[in-house]
């Protein structure tokens, strides 16, 4: 018989302090994102996390390198939404904030897990922000991850 660990099997006894900052742009996906990843948090009385909300993707390597610098947390959750347009604007916001992220991560030495999803419509941002398909479940999760591996 095979068994199946939970995120709470697999982390038991994690702790750490963990900032969330997420991209108010697309509101509804953004919530949905968020209530996943608190979900899982939700289970770890030991780690602790703030939510520090900005205007869009475009503001998120910029409170990203802020919050890095005051080495107040130990991981640092990125989540917000991009939905396609029908300008080249989505393909600039989409690639400078994973860069802008990934150059903080680096250059700051801290953890920063991206789960800015970019999607071509709103059904596939739906359908990446509730349920079982929750990306913000599976940003929680690899924070917890970094939180084990950091102890």
């Amino acid at each position: 018989m095979r068994t199946v660990q939970t995120t709470k099997d697999v982390h038991d006894g994690v702790s750490g302090r963990v900032v969330i900052i997420l991209a108010d742009f697309n509101r509804e996906i953004a919530d949905g994102l968020l209530r996943g990843c608190e979900e899982v948090l939700r289970e770890y009385s030991s780690v602790q996390w703030k939510v520090h909300r900005v205007p869009g993707a475009w503001e998120i390597p910029l409170r990203v390198q802020q919050l890095a610098r005051e080495k107040q947390c130990d991981v640092i959750i990125a989540l917000g939404c991009v939905i396609k347009g029908k300008t080249q604007h989505y393909d600039s916001v989409v690639q400078e904030c994973a860069r802008g992220c990934m150059d903080v991560s680096l250059r700051e030495d801290i953890p920063v897990v991206y789960e800015v999803i970019a999607t071509e419509n709103e059904k596939d941002a739906q359908e990446r922000s509730c349920g079982r398909g929750n990306k913000g479940r599976a940003a929680a999760t690899v924070a917890l991850d970094w939180l084990e591996k950091l102890s």
